[in-house]
């Protein structure tokens, strides 16, 4: 599985509105747009819709959204969840 690791909400925009993933992590405090608006425009397109989305912040235990898991998390915690995303689709 290849992985695109980008650093402006606008750049992943662009290639969210481009190109079909099997899953997308998002930072809550991204730039304008923020991670959750980020994820509301991905959820009103047509591409990506129906992506699996993680959300992933530094606020320690707080929990924003489902599926979510605080920074630094270990690599296994984001394999466990494209498993378990794989399974679920």
């Amino acid at each position: 599985m290849e992985s695109l690791t980008l650093i402006s909400s606008n750049q992943a925009a662009t290639h969210l509105s481009r190109e079909k993933f099997a899953a997308i992590f998002l930072d809550v405090h991204m730039p304008s747009p923020n991670g959750i608006a980020l994820t509301q425009q991905i959820r009103a397109s047509g591409l990506n819709r129906t992506t699996p989305i993680a959300i992933i912040t530094a606020e320690g235990d707080t929990v924003l959204c489902s599926g979510e898991h605080s920074k630094p998390a270990p690599v296994s915690s984001y394999s466990n969840l494209l498993i378990a995303t794989a399974y679920s689709a």
